[in-house]
């Protein structure tokens, strides 16, 4: 029965109801092939923007809540089915912009369409986890699918290069770097860009990063808490002799003569506990012991997710897939033995890693797009109102009107000449401004209750005037 702030987190981020830009071509997507991809689970530090209630603890020197700091990056994700109901369904999605302000929402196209009764369009919570991924890849250059050819950096001082898994025997790069040709494209698959050898190169592991779901984020749960229940030392069953405070080291709960059963005893564990030392509640800390290593007087080791190298695989489509893993975890040291050393420059894989295992930026990588970026994405006219949309969007709700193709209209600001040959349709009629607010009529003006005039005064005792009391503008 371990416990982790990872956990804590999962628990509440998964109970609630309810393209990347920069680094997209590092978004990692697991295999559906035994034995999965060996990765390391990197344990970032993000400020959860809506922590659950149960997560917060107070700070005793200013009185308030203390930031909650996750493990992984939550954000908002729109989701569109589309095609819906036939063999080609598919999802489009994109970032929700609104914020996480409730009373400050900002304009966002997702949102708008959710609040016009879109049922095409949901919003979900979404997860990202910086990975280390123990593989080898190619380095190569990068190719415009666009344009085609070899895409050049800005300076013309060389090609823009990537990295691309090694796809193992099947692999071509592997196969031209020994000199024999490439196979043949495979359904789906594009053909060889005929890269020469002497620009192909041959790493070890890349740092990479996972978005997923509540229900995967429940999924790799349930992993640490199989890694946490082993010994890091001989691989026995820990056993959990009770919850301390992490700040006096108060042994709060006893396993020994707690009354409660094991599961009531976790979930009080995972919300903030009352410390009598403290005189405060803090979220609590497990303790546990090993019988093998208490036999050899050693103490336990216990690992969590982020301490050793899993072979995570996925199994399942869509919304029914689920998270697994492969083969059993191993220690780093274990993996380590069947690495080429050439390949970590001098170094042990714990060190190696060290180096890779540096968290995303995920503020920048899953920043919003703009409104007309989002519209496009999500296949989705711009909501009238937001902004002045971009030629060939349609705001939301509206119908198209064209003012007679009699000649081009010249927007005011238009530096460019008209291409010739185009078709000269004029843009969209604009509605007239508004001139004011318009009063209300009269059968629809507020009425108020009046209060009594005040009467001069008077000697002796002022008389009593009752106070009707106001009606609220009701006749």
């Amino acid at each position: 029965m371990a416990m982790s702030a990872f956990r804590r987190s999962v628990a509440a981020d998964t109970k609630k109801k309810g393209k990347s830009k920069g680094a997209w071509y590092d978004k990692f997507r697991l295999p559906q092939t035994q034995p999965g991809a060996p990765i390391i689970v990197v344990r970032g530090e993000y400020t959860d923007p809506r922590p659950a209630d149960e997560l917060k603890e107070i700070d005793p020197a200013t009185g308030r809540a203390k930031p909650v700091i996750n493990p992984y990056y939550k954000a908002r994700v729109h989701k569109r089915v589309m095609n819906k109901g036939r063999p080609d369904e598919w999802f489009a999605d994109d970032i929700c912009s609104a914020g996480n302000d409730p009373h400050n929402p900002q304009p966002c196209v997702g949102c708008f369409a959710v609040d016009s009764g879109d049922k095409t369009v949901g919003v979900a919570d979404s997860f990202a986890l910086t990975i280390v991924h123990l593989a080898y890849y190619h380095g190569h250059p990068l190719i415009d699918r666009e344009k085609g050819g070899i895409v050049m950096k800005n300076d013309n001082s060389g090609p823009v290069m990537i990295q691309t898994e090694c796809a193992g025997r099947t692999c071509n790069f592997c196969r031209v770097l020994r000199g024999e040709p490439p196979l043949p494209p495979q359904h789906g698959q594009d053909p060889w860009p005929g890269f020469d050898p002497r620009s192909l190169t041959t790493t070890f592991g890349k740092r990479r990063y996972l978005e997923i779901g509540k229900g995967h984020l429940s999924d790799i749960e349930g992993i640490d808490q199989v890694i946490s229940a082993q010994c890091g030392n001989c691989r026995s069953q820990l056993t959990t002799d009770g919850f301390a405070c992490p700040h006096c080291n108060t042994l709060i709960i006893d396993m020994t003569n707690d009354p409660r059963s094991d599961e009531q005893i976790a979930q009080d564990a995972m919300r903030p506990y009352p410390c009598t030392r403290c005189n405060r509640p803090v979220l609590l800390k497990e303790i546990v012991s090993c019988e093998t290593c208490a036999a050899q007087n050693a103490q336990p080791l216990q690992l969590s997710l982020f301490d050793v190298v899993i072979f995570g695989m996925r199994q399942g489509e869509g919304t029914k897939s689920h998270i697994t893993q492969g083969l059993p975890h191993k220690t780093i040291e274990e993996f380590g033995r069947g690495i080429d050393p050439q390949f970590l420059g001098g170094k042990n894989l714990r060190e190696f890693i060290a180096d890779l295992a540096k968290p995303y930026d995920f503020d920048e990588v899953m920043k919003p797009r703009s409104l007309q970026d989002q519209a496009h994405r999500l296949r989705l006219p711009m909501p009238g109102g937001m902004m002045q949309p971009q030629p060939g969007y349609q705001q939301y709700g509206a119908q198209p009107q064209y003012a007679p193709a009699q000649q081009q209209v010249q927007q005011p600001g238009q530096m460019f000449a008209p291409t010739p040959g185009a078709p000269q349709m004029a843009p969209p009629l604009q509605p007239p401004p508004q001139t004011g607010f318009q009063q209300y009529p009269p059968q629809m003006q507020p009425q108020f209750a009046q209060q009594p005039q005040q009467q001069p005064q008077q000697a002796g005792p002022m008389p009593f005037v009752p106070v009707a009391p106001p009606n609220y503008g009701k006749q």
